[in-house]
């Protein structure tokens, strides 16, 4: 008997293993990619199913899990359909396990990830402007009546929806889609500064940053009489200069104090032309208003005739005048201005230049006069801006200027005249009269203010001390321990000197009396390696951030040199590179120099993008090929504009600051500035690879903006109505005349309100009072108004 069942269960066995053997479970994606929007669908197959229940598993790429069961298959066939959407955002590898009579079967199926993309045409933009932004995505229904919908928002610096505005709602039928928006109805409601555009497809959410400002106007006519006050009877002279000549008559109407017009129409054909007003009756006391037209452009000013009572008052006075031997100079000529006062003064003598834009450079002290007459001499740079300048003249309290307008080519052979530089004060230069410099390519400091020099055709690091004196050399050509081919930046951190060894794809680390320490960057695997370094910077952690030229993406490393992870480029075209150059930290900010696009990005340490800023050309703020990027204590970032022969200043925001240089090798002159750095206690100091020569600026000082208290009131009273235009208008005169607000305009002694003030220049006034706004937001609103004509001065 035990014999039989021993047989019987040794034949169940058997069967059960060969019904086990036989059965085979087939399945396959009906897709080899599903869009982010599709259902998974499995085409299931049991080969030897002969009834039961099959059991699946599926887990989703953020690791949660689903599952169910068949109670049967038809004739062991089903299409397996798990509904999804994009909704759920399970974009990427989803693992689906059948399980039937422990016959196991795993697969994937993959999920292609939703893509939302929005940029904006401008960056920035001003209160006419008409917004258009751009929606992309990689998935659309191109029926309406189906297509899922883009949610747009507007939100302001606090993330908050901006006031007076709603969501826009938009069909996603195919893939670029635009909507506008008007600046000026937002900015009705809202200060200016920086602005998100949000955007939601299903549950993904994109944002872009832009920034609204007011617009810089260049002035098209200079207006002004020869002195703000004449005597009575006294013949007055106006100087009137033009930025173009259009063949037209210019219109020229003097009204005296009561009243009466004179209409004066003449032929305009220089750049510069002195009325004489000798028709004019000026023996009545008071202010005498001059208006003048051409080319659809209308300017004002004023002069006083001073009563007789106060003629042994003027007499007395201080006097001063100031003429020019031509109307007329080209780029890089000679000036000669002579200068005339009616006694001498003990006072000191200044003389500043003021360009077209209303730039003012700084002010030069001139030696004390020993008579009545002087000339001053001064050479034009080449790069002087074409257009009407002025040159100003300060003795003793007595203010005079002339006008000049520079057109035409630049002399040859001219030269670049620190007199006319208004950047920092250069302190300091090295070239390699000491040294053999072959071609600087970066500098650094440490705290104790050592320069440290990257000569990158020597393989080389120099050491000076902050008077340019030569401490140290150390390397040599090679790829063994302290060797070096083709360095292309340093990083100072603590006690040591790292340098980006791009030749060799690694970073090399030293003393800072050049003993080698050890090299990095290469962890053996390809994506986490170095491939062409260029620069590094090393936060408060001592994660070490480098940028290199062969990867789209910044490579982070540890203080051992161990590779940590990365901040990669996005895909959206504001924060998307394929290659980066200079590079710096602050705080837990990122700021990455891409030349070839002429912009920096701004991300945080963790890889988040914040905003990019800069773009091709020649104005302020824009850029060609920039080669490095230095940030200072106070944020702002000092950008080497290689191409342009200069350095700029900008804010964290992106905002311009400041500018200067300009080409050649002379005085705070630029060829092909290589690198630029901040030593500890803020000097700027800029390296030149064509000429080899590293030159010291004074720190940068921002101006900061200042306006008294009962102005702030006098605005908050207004944009409320309870004070008249006139009686803020006075304000306005005010911080014109303090030079708290500088209008490229000539003279005046009143301002005179023309046309009806937009509602958002008092929402402005408001919000400045209720300190929503900056002082310098408020200043920029007013002289908006003085440059488009709205108020005249």
């Amino acid at each position: 008997m035990k014999i039989l069942l021993c047989l019987l269960l040794f034949f169940v066995i058997i069967f059960t293993l060969q019904e086990a053997y036989a059965t085979e479970i087939i399945a396959n994606p009906i897709k080899n990619l599903f869009g982010p929007n599709d259902w998974i669908q499995i085409e299931l197959e049991i080969e030897g199913y002969s009834g039961g229940v099959v059991n699946w598993d599926a887990t989703k790429p953020d690791k949660s899990t689903i599952s169910g069961e068949f109670l049967s298959l038809q004739a062991g066939k089903k299409t397996h359909v798990i509904t999804r959407d994009a909704f759920d955002n399970q974009f990427g590898t989803w693992m689906i396990e059948y399980n039937y009579n422990d016959v196991v079967k795993t697969i994937t199926a993959e999920i292609e990830p939703l893509i939302v993309e929005i940029t904006t045409d401008k960056e920035n933009y001003f209160p006419d402007d008409i917004g258009i932004a751009t929606l992309t995505t990689n998935y659309f229904v191109p029926i309406a009546s189906i297509a899922h919908s883009y949610q747009i928002e507007i939100h302001n610096e606090k993330d908050e929806l901006a006031s007076q505005t709603d969501y826009t709602i938009l069909k996603a039928t195919q893939a670029s889609t635009t909507f506008q928006f008007t600046v000026e109805q937002l900015i009705k409601y809202n200060p200016p500064g920086t602005y998100t555009a949000v955007v939601q497809y299903f549950n993904l959410i994109t944002k872009h940053s832009f920034t609204i400002e007011y617009p810089s106007v260049d002035t098209s006519i200079f207006l002004s009489s020869h002195k703000s006050h004449y005597k009575p009877g006294e013949i007055a002279e106006l100087n009137i200069v033009v930025t173009e000549i259009l063949n037209l008559d210019g219109i020229l109407k003097i009204a005296d104090p009561t009243g009466n017009t004179t209409t004066i129409t003449f032929p305009v054909n220089t750049f510069s032309t002195d009325v004489i007003l000798d028709d004019i009756d000026t023996s009545l006391s008071g202010s005498y208003q001059y208006t003048f037209e051409y080319g659809g452009v209308t300017k004002i000013n004023s002069f006083i005739v001073i009563k007789e009572e106060f003629e042994d008052v003027t007499h007395a006075r201080l006097e001063a005048s100031l003429t020019l031997d031509k109307k007329q100079y080209r780029p890089g000529e000679a000036i000669y201005a002579t200068f005339k006062t009616n006694t001498i003064s003990e006072g000191q003598i200044f003389y500043w230049f003021e360009d077209p834009s209303g730039t003012q450079s700084i002010k030069t002290q001139f030696s004390n006069p020993t008579s009545g007459t002087f000339s001053v001499p001064y050479v034009l740079s080449p790069e002087t801006s074409q257009g009407p300048w002025k040159m100003h003249i300060d003795y003793d309290s007595a203010k005079t200027f002339a006008i000049f307008f520079v057109a035409g080519e630049p002399m040859e052979g001219s030269i670049q005249s620190s007199l006319q530089y208004d950047g920092p004060e250069l302190l300091l230069a090295i070239d390699d009269s000491q040294t053999n410099f072959q071609k600087i390519q970066d500098i650094g400091f440490d705290s104790e203010k050592n320069l440290y020099v990257v000569d990158s055709s020597n393989s080389k690091i120099h050491k000076f001390n902050s008077n340019g004196n030569l401490l140290i050399s150390w390397g040599a050509f090679g790829s063994g321990d302290g060797q070096l081919n083709n360095p292309s930046g340093v990083f100072i951190n603590s006690d040591t000197i790292h340098v980006v060894d791009k030749g060799n794809s690694r970073i090399v680390t030293f003393d800072k009396n050049g003993n080698f320490q050890k090299s990095w960057g290469n962890s053996g695997i390809e994506s986490q390696s170095l491939k062409n370094p260029e620069d590094l910077t090393i936060d408060s952690l001592g994660i070490s951030y480098v940028s290199d030229s062969g990867w789209n993406k910044i490579l982070k490393f540890d203080q051992e040199g161990k590779y940590v992870g990365d901040v990669k480029s996005l895909l959206i075209s504001a924060a998307k590179f394929s290659a980066t150059n200079s590079i710096v930290s602050y705080d837990d900010n990122l700021f990455i120099l891409v030349s070839k696009d002429n912009r920096i990005l701004h991300f945080l340490t963790n890889g988040v993008f914040i905003k990019s800023f800069g773009t091709t050309g020649e104005e302020n703020g824009k850029l060609i090929s920039p080669t490095s990027v230095a940030i200072d204590s106070s944020g702002n970032l000092y950008v080497a504009d290689s191409g342009n022969h200069r350095i700029q200043v900008f804010d964290s925001n992106g905002k311009f600051l400041k500018k200067w240089g300009t080409f050649g090798a002379g005085y705070a002159q630029f060829i092909q500035i290589s690198g630029i750095e901040i030593d500890s206690i803020g000097n700027v100091w800029t390296s030149d690879s064509s000429v080899n020569k590293i030159q010291k600026f004074a720190p940068f000082k921002k101006t900061e903006l200042t306006i008294p208290d009962w102005i702030k009131n006098n605005a908050d009273w207004w944009a409320d109505d309870q004070i008249s235009d006139d009686d803020f208008a006075g304000g306005i005169q005010y911080m014109i005349e303090q030079s708290i607000i500088v209008i490229p305009e000539l003279g005046g002694t009143e301002v005179i309100t023309e046309q009806k003030i937009p509602d958002w220049i008092k929402n402005n006034a408001r919000w400045w009072a209720n300190g929503s706004i900056t002082d310098a937001d408020f200043a920029n609103g007013i002289e908006y108004m003085v440059k488009n004509g709205i108020i005249q001065v």
